[in-house]
């Protein structure tokens, strides 16, 4: 999915536990990664939003095991007059690609055991992620509205498909919000019905799934 909005772009990703367990050897896809001393099974979501409406423009989802960085060049198409990530993403060869390319580097500072960040490079972190932190709202949306809280599948191309409708939905409820009444009504509308089945039809999948585990949980 790759939809060119604005100027600015922020990149993040998320951990997606997979349905399957670890031991169950059902998902031969899933993989392993750690995040803050906790390790997951499962996939990562990877996502590019654009700076202003915060709609989504590109979408990536891959095994768990891929660090965040990797993901960088297939989210960003370097057409942007700025890019914004947190310090996963940061190294000096991406840096230098930014400024030969006269695009505002706004990835966060990271600092080392035997250099940490200097005051001021505390303080841009800080500025920067005033901007930054928009890029978990799709994140927090899909979690707290959509129930996608992991996947549903056992496989990659599934689990990649639910990923990519999420970040459909997301959009879509964004998209509608930015229409201001008085602007064609009957597209508006249209607008709301899709978004409204979309909703329903990502919920009712989930709670489909929900209902046979607790079926076979009781046999």
């Amino acid at each position: 999915m790759n939809l060119i909005v604005g100027k600015g772009t922020i990149v993040d990703a998320t951990i997606k536990q997979a349905q399957a367990t670890s031991t169950s050897n059902r998902d031969k896809d899933a993989d392993f990664t750690q995040k803050r001393g906790k390790t997951y099974y499962g996939y990562k979501g990877h996502i590019a939003i654009d700076e202003d409406s915060e709609v989504i423009k590109t979408v990536e989802f891959t095994k768990a095991s891929l660090h965040d960085s990797n993901a960088f060049e297939q989210l960003v198409d370097y057409s942007e007059e700025a890019v914004f990530a947190d310090k996963a993403y940061a190294n000096e060869s991406r840096r230098k690609k930014l400024e030969r390319k006269n695009i505002f580097d706004g990835i966060l500072s990271k600092g080392y055991r035997n250099r940490p960040l200097s005051k001021s490079e505390i303080r841009l972190n800080k500025l920067l992620s005033s901007v930054r932190n928009k890029v978990e709202r799709p994140f927090a949306y899909m979690k707290r509205i959509l129930n996608y809280q992991r996947c549903s599948y056992y496989d990659l191309k599934r689990n990649r498909f639910e990923f990519v409708m999420a970040a459909l939905v997301y959009n879509i409820r964004k998209l509608i919000t930015a229409v201001t009444l008085p602007c064609n009504q009957t597209g508006l509308n249209a607008k709301v019905t899709i978004y409204r089945s979309l909703h329903w039809f990502l919920i009712c999948q989930r709670t489909k799934k929900t209902i046979r585990k607790q079926t076979v949980r009781h046999k």
